[in-house]
């Protein structure tokens, strides 16, 4: 070999690593876990990262943190609450509150008109549907609240709902068709075409049940203010529809055991199911017929309906009988009836316990409203006690709206008028 071929090899083989360079480099840029996009706005974690309340011994059961949230802000339904931080909804985006000072940890936000339709969160991941002319998915990490992934989905009309459970976050990808990505990592875990005719699908529940099976409710809209339901039954490993079987709409279905679920019966709308469901599919264990039937909460082998049982005025619906049905048979196992003037707002039930606030029926009251918040045992509506909450002053708690939103990190979280948050610890 001469000198001027060994010299021409030295400069391709230069050339060759050059480009290398150049590709790893663009694909570190474009790499969307690794990557913040310019319209993302982050205020970074505020100091050490917070205990949980169930990490020290607890608070006097009467500490309430009381605090308005910023810009309208509102505290969505399936907002959540982990490792002592409570994750919320802002007019630009989410942020996370520390919830023994109430203090702002992180925020994260998107420039532009897009709007936080929906939030999941873990004790890891928060998840965030945004809609503005299309739909995105953003896996945020808790600790930080910083962008992890991105995913863009199928959105019609900017209202199709997301679930996540068990590391899966479960959406609609497209027309008649589900898909499920990694909590993590934002990697596509499945995708199943819908049986029968759904294109408008909603995911409203996700249930994951024991040996790998998710049991998927979802609402198909007809187009014609109709709504039906279907839960699918899906292998959350390999995505394989296992079994479908047709429900009522959403809201109709809970789950209150390992394996049970409550429903009411299509073909006879004032009777109740408890069914059995494996990766066989949905069976009929027991049916009952309750005065009505609204459930409210559920888990620990209890269903919980709320009843207004007193008003006949559709403008003031206020919940002053609590059912609990036991998940095993239908029987009634208990029932919780508010003194005169009394009334409830929805519960929650965690670790085989239920919280309710008991709540004025009326906003006439003195500037100063107490309630009260109480604990019971699930199974056996056993009062276990009672917190007074005395709110601050103008609260009016009107329409049942003291709402126990969640249960978590030794925190019981309420959510009230004008969506403030309080933050009740025991």
């Amino acid at each position: 070999m001469n000198l001027a071929d060994a010299a021409g090899r030295v400069r391709a083989l230069g050339l060759l690593v050059v480009l290398t360079s150049v590709v790893c480099a663009l694909l570190l840029v474009f790499e969307p876990g690794d990557r913040h996009q310019p319209q993302d706005v982050i205020t970074g974690a505020q100091g050490p990262f917070p205990a949980a309340f169930a990490d020290r011994p607890p608070s006097r059961p009467d500490h309430v943190i009381d605090r308005k949230l910023d810009g309208g802000a509102s505290l969505p339904s399936d907002s959540g609450v982990a490792h002592g931080l409570a994750v919320e909804r802002t007019d630009a985006g989410v942020q996370a509150v520390n919830l023994r000072t109430g203090k702002v940890y992180w925020r994260y936000g998107r420039g532009g008109d897009e709007q936080v339709l929906q939030l999941a969160v873990t004790e890891r991941t928060v998840v965030i549907g945004y809609w503005s002319h299309g739909a995105e998915l953003v896996g945020v990490d808790l600790r930080q609240g910083r962008p992890l992934w991105r995913a863009n989905v199928w959105n019609k009309h900017g209202a199709q709902l997301m679930r996540l459970e068990d590391g899966q976050v479960v959406v609609p990808v497209s027309a008649g068709t589900l898909g499920a990505f990694g909590e993590r990592d934002g990697r596509r875990l499945w995708t199943v075409k819908v049986p029968g005719s759904c294109p408008d699908l909603h995911v409203t529940t996700v249930y994951v049940l024991p040996r790998h099976l998710s049991a998927v409710h979802l609402e198909c809209g007809t187009g014609n203010d109709e709504e039906s339901g279907l839960v699918l039954g899906i292998d959350n490993q390999t995505g394989d529809v296992l079994w479908h079987q047709e429900t009522e709409g959403p809201g109709s279905l809970v789950r209150a055991g390992a394996h049970e679920l409550i429903a009411p019966d299509p073909d006879s709308p004032a009777t109740v199911r408890v069914l059995d469901v494996n990766r066989q599919g949905i069976s009929t264990r027991a049916t009952f017929s309750p005065d009505s039937w609204e459930p409210v909460a559920s888990g620990s082998g209890i269903a919980v309906s709320a009843t207004d049982s007193r008003s006949q005025d559709d403008d003031h619906d206020h919940d002053d009988l609590l059912r609990a049905y036991d998940a095993r048979n239908g029987h009634l196992a208990w029932r919780l009836s508010a003194p005169h003037g009394q009334v409830y707002g929805l519960p929650a039930v965690a670790d085989g316990r239920m919280y309710v606030v008991r709540q004025p029926s009326s906003a006439d009251v003195d500037d100063r409203v107490q309630a009260d918040l109480l604990v019971l045992d699930a199974k056996t509506g056993h009062l276990l006690h009672t917190t007074h909450l005395r709110l601050p002053a103008g609260t009016r708690p009107d329409g049942g709206d003291l709402t126990v939103d969640s249960v978590a990190d030794g925190a019981v979280i309420i959510s009230r008028q004008h969506r403030e948050l309080l933050i009740a610890t025991d």
